[in-house]
Formats: C-alpha cells, sequence, structure tokens
C-alpha cells in the first residue's frame, strides 16, 4: 500500500488533504514498516463488480482481484503479517508465512492528457488505494463470474462479501447463461504454435479470469483500456513455486493510441525490511528473450536476513518476476527502481516510465530515479547500500491500434536461494513456452463423505482415470491418495521432510493403484510412493474417529510418471476448502437409539438364467432420499440391472418405477469395486462365473506355466509378469496372442499414442484367436540402447502388422491404450541350484501363449446357462432407515455425554474459547433439561433433527455461560420414558 505523498520542491505545489473519518469507520491499516495510516474511504458503487482470485494450490499464495493489482488487494496483510485468510504474495503455504511483497500493479500510461497539459496519463492499481485507476469492468458480476442468480448461493470469500472469481475448478463461479448453464468466461488451454484452442482443457490446476478498464482514471482522461487476466498457480512439485499471470488487452477507444507504455509497479519485500537488493541473472538482461528482476537481501544469498517479520518468519528468500511476453515483442524498455513510496502524480509518473530524465517535472531529483548510464535501462549493480526499493518495468512506446489484441505475460517466482530461485525460472520459461503446461497429474476426483457413529465413510467418482495428460496426450493414471486433516486442511497428517527438516509432503491414510508392473518408490522423486498394486478403489471406511470432532479429508489422482524420459510421477493438489471438488469436512456422529440402517431388499433374478456374483450395498443414505423427494417418490422404487452382451461384459442400472429411467450405463463386469451411483448413492458390482476379458493363462511352448516371479519356462530360463490394461477395450483383451521368437524378428514402435517404427527385437507377436494374424507391438526402450533387455516392457497392440516391413522412423495409426490389452515384461530366473548360472531371456523357437477369457458376440456353439448374458434382469429396493421406537427404552443407558468432565476448553470445541458438551446415543427425537444441583432449571434442548447427537453449549436460558459444579441432566423421550445423569465442569 502506498505509505506517503511525496512532493517536488520544483511543483511549489502545497496540498492539504482532508479525511472526513467517523468513529469506528476510520479503517486504520498497518504498513510494511508497522505504521498506522488512514485508508481512503471505498467507492461502494466501484466494488459491485470486484471479486478474488484465491490462488492458493501451491506453495506460494497470492490474492488478485480484477482491479489491476495483481497483489496487495483489499484484503491484504497489513504490516507484513500475512495470516490464513488476508494476504499478498505469500510463503511458503504454512505457518509461518512470509510476506513476498507489498504493492503490484499493472500499468498503462500516455503523453495525452487534458487533466494536467498533457504532461503524462498514469493509469495504475496503487497511488490511490481505495479508489484505484483501474476498476472492475462494468457488468462483471453475472458475466464474468457468478452473481447468484442461479439455484446455488453465490461463493464468497472469508471477509463475507467479496465474491470469487470464475476459478476453472470451482464450478459455482462460473456464471450462468440465458438457459441457466454455467460457462466457462475465461480462455481455455491455447497451443502456443498453433493457437489451436483445446475446449474444456485448463491449463492450471486453477486458472483464474477476470476483467478490468480504466473506467476509474482518477488524475487523467479516461482512455478505453479493457484489460481480461488470467492467472494460473499449481500444486505440482515442480510448478508450486511460481504462478502466472497473462493479461490480454483491448482498446475500445475506436481510436489509435499512440506511444502508449504498459507494464508493471512492484513493492517486493522479501528481506529484512529496507535490506533490500535487485539482480539481473545472467542470461536474463533486458537485452535477453526472459529478462528477470529478482530482490532478495542485500546481504547475501543464504542465512542473510535475521529479522523475523511479525509473524515469526524470516523472509530469507529470493522473489522476483520473469518477464514472458510483450506487445509487438519490445520486451522490457524501460526499467527504473527507486525508494519506496516514490512518486504519485502522473506527471511525475510519466516521464520515469517513459524514460524522459530531462522532463522539468522530475528533472531536479532524475538522480532517485535514473541509474547509470543507460537512462531507459538502470544499472541494478549501483545498489551497494540497504534501501526499501520499489520498481516500474515496462515496454513501449507502442501505438495500439482498436481493432487488435496486445499480450504481456509475467510469472512472478519465488526460491529459497539463488540457485533455487534459478531452477524454479527455468521450468516457469519451459511451461510457458509449452502454453503454461508441463506434465501434469489428471485432477483430483470429486468426494463425497458420509458421517457414521465414530466413522467416515469417503467415496468418489472416476474422473480422473479418464483425463489425458495434457503434454503427453496419454491416459497416464495410476492411483487415489486419501489424507485426513484435524486443523481444517492446514495439515494434513504425518508430514514428509526433505534433508532440512522442510516438510514437502504428508503421509496418506490410504492408497489405491492400478494392479500393474508400477508400483514402490518412484525413482525420480524418494519422497513419492507409487503404490502397491492394490487395485482400485472408489470407497473408503475412515475408523476409530472420534464422534462430534471435525475432521477435513481431501483425495488426490496420481500419474505413473516416465523415468526414461526423466519425468517423475505427479500428484494433483490437495483441496483447500470446501468449495473445491476434492476437499470435504465431516463430523462423525452416533446413530440414534433403536436405529435400523437402510438395506437392500426384494433382491430377485427376474429375467434370464445366468450366474454370477451381485454386490450391493447403501454407501450414501442421504442422496437416496434426496432421491425420493426430488422424484416425488412416497414409496420404495424399483431398480433393474441389465447384463449386456454374449456371455454379458457389461451392465446397467435402471429405475423401472420411473419409466426405466437409466441410472447407471454399461459398466463393466468382473471389476471388484466401482464407483458409487452418486444419485441412489448406492454401489453395485457384477461379476459373471467367467472373467471376461482378464488373462486366463500365459504358457512356454512346452506347456508350462510361467506367469509371475517363481515360475519359468521349461529350460528353467526365464519368466513373463503380465497385466491387462483397463483402458483397452474388452474386445481386445478377449483376444489370445502369441509371442514368437525368431531369428528375423519384428520391427517393435516407440511408446505412445504417435508411435514411430523403432527398433528391431527378437520377436513377432501374433493373434491366435479368433483369427491368426501378426500384430505390432510398442517396446518402452527404458535404457535407451535399442536392445531387447529384461524387464522392459512390451505393449502387444491389437492391429494388424504392416504387409510391408516398416523403416525406423516409420508412424502408424493407432489409439493408445485402447488398442493395447496387454503389457508384459520378460526376467532372467536367478540363479540357483537347478541353474547355477542364472537364466537368460527366450531364444529362437520358444514361444509365449497368452490366453484370455473369451467373449463371444452370439451363442453359436456356446451354451450360456451358466453365465450372465444379454437379457438377465435383477431387481432390487432400498429400504430406508427407521428407528424401532419400541426399542428405545431398553437402549436409554448408552446415552452418554462427552466430555465429561469438561475442562475448561475441549477437544470436542468446535473454535477457540466457543465450549460446548455433545449428548450422543440419544433418541432421533427427546428433549434434554440441565438442572443445578440443588433443582434449578439451566436450560432445555429440544432435539428433534433425527441424529443421535445434540451439543449444548454450556449457556443458560438467557445465553449467559454457566458456572463451575456439577449439574443434572434429563433426556425426556417423547412417551415419558427418562435417562438421569451429572455432568461435571471443572476449572
Amino acid at each position: 500500500m502506498l505509505k506517503s505523498i511525496r512532493f517536488f520542491s520544483q511543483i511549489g505545489v502545497i496540498a492539504i488533504l482532508i479525511i472526513t473519518l467517523s468513529g469506528a469507520a476510520q479503517n486504520l491499516q498497518d504498513d510494511h514498516d508497522g505504521i498506522p495510516k488512514p485508508r481512503p474511504l471505498w467507492k461502494t458503487n466501484a466494488r459491485i463488480d470486484e471479486a478474488i482470485g484465491v490462488m492458493t494450490k501451491g506453495q506460494l499464495c497470492n490474492l488478485t482481484m480484477n482491479y489491476g493489482q495483481i497483489s496487495d488487494t483489499r484484503l491484504e496483510d497489513p504490516g507484513n503479517r500475512p495470516t490464513d485468510d488476508f494476504f499478498n504474495f505469500r510463503y511458503p503455504k504454512t505457518k509461518p508465512y512470509g510476506s513476498m511483497c507489498d504493492d503490484f500493479s499493472v500499468v498503462f500510461a500516455v503523453e495525452k492528457n487534458s487533466k494536467n497539459g498533457d504532461n503524462g496519463n498514469f493509469i495504475d492499481g496503487y497511488t490511490n488505494n481505495g479508489n484505484e485507476d483501474w476498476i472492475a469492468k462494468d457488468g462483471s458480476l453475472g458475466n464474468t463470474h457468478y452473481d447468484g442468480s442461479g439455484d446455488q448461493p453465490m461463493l464468497l470469500y472469508v471477509d463475507g462479501t467479496t465474491p470469487y472469481l470464475a476459478h476453472s475448478d470451482l464450478p459455482q463461479t462460473w456464471p450462468i447463461d440465458s438457459n441457466g448453464d454455467r460457462f466457462w468466461p475465461g480462455y481455455y488451454r491455447r497451443d502456443p504454435i498453433s493457437g489451436a484452442v483445446y475446449e474444456g482443457e485448463f491449463v492450471s490446476d486453477r486458472d483464474v479470469y477476470g476483467v478490468f478498464t480504466d473506467g476509474n482514471n482518477q488524475q487523467g482522461d479516461v482512455i478505453g483500456i479493457e484489460i481480461e487476466q488470467m492467472a494460473y498457480c499449481y500444486g505440482r512439485p515442480y510448478a508450486e513455486d511460481f504462478q502466472f499471470y497473462e493479461f490480454f488487452l483491448h482498446n475500445t477507444s475506436g481510436q489509435i493510441i499512440q506511444g502508449a507504455y504498459f507494464g508493471i509497479y512492484l513493492d517486493p519485500d522479501c528481506s529484512d525490511y529496507a535490506q533490500e537488493i535487485l539482480i539481473i541473472p545472467e542470461g536474463h538482461g533486458f537485452n535477453d528473450r526472459f529478462p528477470i528482476i529478482m530482490q532478495r537481501d542485500i546481504k547475501g544469498d543464504i542465512n542473510a536476513a535475521t529479522q523475523p517479520n511479525p509473524v515469526g518468519r524470516l523472509e530469507d528468500m529470493d522473489f522476483g518476476v520473469i518477464f514472458l511476453e510483450t506487445p509487438y515483442a519490445m520486451g522490457i524498455t524501460d526499467f527504473h527502481y527507486f525508494t519506496d513510496p516514490g512518486p504519485t502524480f502522473d506527471e511525475q509518473l510519466w516521464p520515469i516510465i517513459s524514460s524522459q530524465p530531462q522532463n522539468p517535472n522530475i528533472a531536479n531529483v532524475a538522480s532517485e530515479y535514473f541509474h547509470g548510464s543507460d537512462p531507459r535501462l538502470d544499472d541494478v549493480s549501483l545498489i551497494t547500500t540497504p534501501m526499501d526499493l520499489v520498481f516500474i518495468a515496462a515496454t513501449g512506446p507502442f501505438d495500439f491500434p482498436p481493432d487488435i489484441t496486445l499480450k504481456f505475460s509475467i510469472a512472478v517466482v519465488v526460491g529459497d536461494t539463488d540457485d533455487d530461485f534459478m531452477n524454479n525460472a527455468q521450468m516457469a520459461i519451459q511451461m510457458f513456452e509449452k502454453g503454461f503446461v508441463g506434465p501434469a497429474a489428471p485432477p483430483g476426483p470429486e468426494l463425497w463423505a458420509v458421517p457414521g457413529d465414530g466413522k467416515v465413510t469417503l467415496y468418489w467418482d472416476n474422473s480422473s482415470e479418464q483425463k489425458p495428460d495434457p503434454l503427453t496426450g496419454e491416459l497416464d493414471f495410476e492411483g487415489y491418495k486419501i489424507y485426513r486433516s484435524q486443523d481444517n486442511g492446514i495439515t494434513w497428517g504425518d508430514p514428509v521432510t526433505d534433508a532440512r527438516g522442510v516438510v514437502i509432503g504428508y503421509v496418506p491414510i490410504a492408497q489405491y493403484d492400478l494392479d500393474n508392473t508400477i508400483d514402490g518408490i518412484d525413482p525420480l522423486n524418494s519422497s513419492s510412493y507409487l503404490g502397491s498394486n492394490t487395485g482400485l478403489r472408489y470407497t473408503y471406511v475412515d475408523s476409530s474417529l472420534k464422534n462430534g470432532i471435525a475432521y477435513s479429508y481431501t483425495i488426490t489422482a496420481y500419474d505413473r510418471g516416465d523415468p526414461e524420459k526423466n519425468i517423475q510421477s505427479f500428484e494433483s493438489a490437495k483441496g483447500v476448502g470446501v468449495a473445491e471438488k476434492n476437499f470435504v469436512t465431516v463430523t462423525p456422529k452416533p446413530d440414534p437409539l433403536a436405529f435400523r440402517p437402510a438395506e437392500i431388499v426384494n433382491t430377485n433374478h427376474t429375467r434370464g438364467k445366468g450366474k454370477g456374483d451381485l454386490n450391493i450395498a447403501v454407501v450414501d443414505v442421504q442422496n437416496y432420499e434426496n432421491y425420493l423427494i426430488q422424484n416425488g417418490y412416497t414409496t420404495s422404487p424399483i431398480f433393474k440391472i441389465s447384463y449386456e452382451g454374449f456371455p454379458a461384459t457389461h451392465f446397467s442400472v435402471y429405475d423401472s418405477t420411473l419409466n426405466n429411467k437409466l441410472l447407471l450405463q454399461s459398466r463393466p463386469l468382473n471389476t471388484e469395486t466401482l464407483p458409487v451411483i452418486n444419485s441412489i448413492g448406492v454401489s453395485i458390482s457384477s461379476s459373471s462365473t467367467q472373467k471376461i476379458g482378464e488373462i486366463k493363462s500365459i504358457m512356454d511352448e512346452m506347456g508350462n506355466d510361467v506367469n509371475g516371479a517363481g515360475k519359468s519356462d521349461h529350460t528353467n530360463s526365464w519368466y513373463v509378469s503380465a497385466s491387462t490394461i483397463p483402458p483397452s477395450s474388452i474386445d481386445a483383451r478377449s483376444n489370445d496372442y502369441e509371442i514368437r521368437f525368431t531369428t528375423k524378428g519384428a520391427m517393435a514402435y516407440s511408446k505412445g499414442r504417435t508411435p514411430t517404427a523403432l527398433m528391431v527385437v527378437p520377436f513377432e507377436v501374433w493373434r491366435i484367436y479368433p483369427d491368426t494374424i501378426q500384430v505390432i507391438c510398442e517396446y518402452d526402450d527404458r535404457n535407451n540402447n535399442l536392445t531387447f533387455d529384461e524387464n522392459e516392457i512390451i505393449y502387444i497392440g491389437n492391429v494388424p502388422y504392416p504387409a510391408i516391413t516398416p523403416a525406423v522412423g516409420d508412424s502408424i495409426a493407432v489409439d493408445f491404450p485402447a488398442d493395447f490389452p496387454i503389457q508384459l515384461t520378460f526376467s532372467k530366473v536367478a540363479a540357483g541350484t537347478e541353474n547355477p548360472q542364472g537364466g537368460h531371456l527366450p531364444v529362437e523357437g520358444q514361444k509365449v501363449t497368452i490366453h484370455c477369457h473369451v467373449s463371444f458376440s452370439d451363442g453359436s456353439g456356446f451354451t450360456t446357462n451358466n453365465q450372465y448374458s444379454v437379457g438377465d434382469e435383477i431387481t432390487f429396493s432400498i429400504q430406508p432407515p427407521s428407528v424401532e421406537k419400541e426399542k428405545i427404552a431398553d437402549q436409554l443407558p448408552n446415552i452418554r455425554v462427552v466430555p465429561n468432565p469438561y475442562v475448561v476448553t475441549s477437544l470436542f470445541d468446535p473454535k477457540e474459547n466457543v465450549r460446548s458438551i455433545k449428548f450422543m446415543y440419544i433418541p432421533d427425537r427427546c428433549k434434554i433439561t440441565i438442572y443445578t444441583i440443588s433443582g434449578v432449571k439451566v436450560k432445555e434442548i429440544i432435539h428433534n433433527d433425527g441424529t443421535g447427537i445434540a451439543n449444548w453449549d454450556l449457556t443458560n436460558e438467557f445465553n449467559q455461560d454457566i458456572s463451575f459444579g456439577v449439574y443434572l441432566y434429563v433426556v425426556s423421550t417423547d412417551i415419558g420414558e427418562k435417562k438421569i445423569g451429572k455432568i461435571a465442569i471443572i476449572k
């Protein structure tokens, strides 16, 4: 924030500032130096369209808004005191925080200005705090972010008044169109070379969009500048220490704007106070492609800052900006630093941004703003004494016609050391060149939670599994990780630290991964565990919890990485609040006395004669009850499971009472667990007696089982590790294949969606059922030696081998992974008594035959009497939960009060200084009366919400805090049954 107003002697002006303030509305704020100052009164009508961008996915966090302030917004951290909710650029993500900067604004300037005799028009977001030149575009509320006009309330920030800008990962922040449908108002991912737009794909873990204009220009003419801002932040380890800000400049004036400048004003504060230095790293000067301005403590790189900020953090790190894209690719043409706060009048700021040291409005003090021999670009090597520095960096002059869009893009970067900063900067540059994308984890799935008695049931969808990597285009999903927090997502359980003791992650409470050849520690990241081939799950029950205590959960998805390309496994960002789809907060609670849970009833095989397994479970009874209400049911509907295929390979679920309304379409059989049918809160899995599309056997040419460690071919030399690839088609996985080792061999293709002929391998791959034809394979040459080696993955393709032998580099059209049903590796048998020299890989004449459980398209020559098949139908109903009233009296002794005794504050208190006692295992409807030990009534609580828990806030009927001592309580049912007990309140 602006710290003072500087007046220049040559102007000869005496300014008298009169501010009318009233009572508590004085609205004082602290500055970086801790000196309070009055904040100008905000213009209410200028704020209706303002909204906030919450950039908190990575370690570098920021709050940005749609009025030209990249940081230091209405929700700033006054006095360099960042908190959980109010901050500028902040690092790291967890306490204690360091505050990286104060004012950070975009600026636009031209010379023409009728208000000061054409002595400069400088448009910014910092010189008149609270009444900035930039203003949210009129009508933004409802057009660029949600206005609450739909069926959901408007998402507001913690201050209770500021709405969210459109956030890519929070669809409830998107505006709605005339049909009531939500739409994304910003830019989707774009190809950096062709400009092609990838509809529906976002750049980062959170893209944020906003628009502002110069319509509130205080000291100059309104020019007609409209700016769209896209902001990108990442929770991925390689990108968590920087953010991108992309600006699209539009000239709405209808005229050519001549001699314009555009850039930033930044007050970096990453050091001991007023101990700052600016650094231009080698190779990133203003004549280089990507200029960088970095700031840190002047005393050195490491252990230089020694004075903790007001929240206890040593700000001993580097903070800076990379200039990635400028209008007309001019680069940064003008750069000037000076001591904070600097001038605030347009006639002084104009000669600074336009580099005119002889301008009479600034000539007498030009040495304060121009440093070195180049009047346009200051020399930072001249900074030899500690200062509190700010700077302006801009591009210009340029002409700006009304029919074009200009771009200006920056990366904001932090690092613990100079080297760490530069490593982060290089990664940011690489990602910019790829369109702001890097290797990305699959997005986290949507998570739901169901509270239970001392437990929480979590369930999630499978959307993460269908999202290809934006860089490679591959479906590289590997698994899920679940985390639990007891501090609302600030920390997530047992920490994982690096060699310096810095927390770099947390240990999940559960992890589920694909059952394949990928497991153990990531070879490129020792802190990342890839799983143990558990197979995927979509529900998890967290038991042994305490009733009445709030727990937060988040689920992430991670990919398998690609070690041969030096790409580690990446994990999606953890949720940071209930607005995010992969974050939930839930409080376990006991069921009421005599509670009977919902259950599956009336299961009948109404059509067909097939046999198999069927598992149906009620997971989320609240969703089922909502379904009944939404569809007007007063009795339980009948649901139908219908099988598809001969034998069946899939099944669908319908509400047969509601004209066969489709609830679940074509889910595969023989999958142990499937996502919950969210609409009715039920999980269903089914398997036939034959495992269609799974591997049945793997044998060598002599019929020996060679599938897995501990098995071997008839020469005791080698074995195979194989698995199906679930995203491949079930038809491809229902064929039989053979690998034949020959002298000639065949050409293997490179791995991926656009393979090319890679190398000759000493084997051919054949499909031997239902026909006989040679097919292709892709080969993962991990050590890049173009040689068939053990433990290198072969992907069998259900694609015919070319009629003309391919040459190295030839391409082939495939759909990966849909066309590749099986992956396998060959391994040598270890040396032993039967084979002292150890094994070898297969030799000419040997072969491997892979038989799969086969699907048939018709019944010719095959009986289906013992298989589910098309025509089989099974119906079921759900009996809602109920209370068996006749059993309540016998269960009244089970009522519990916790904590008892109550000591000052307890774990059950949701917030500090908020006291509470829980009555648990009570009837669904009852009256709880509290008395003093002498029989004076203190409080009466009517409990009728249908749960088994009620809260008492330790106040009396007049909402006054009660005294310490012993109290009596009476729990009475609606038919007069009672439970009497005592409560002790201890100081």
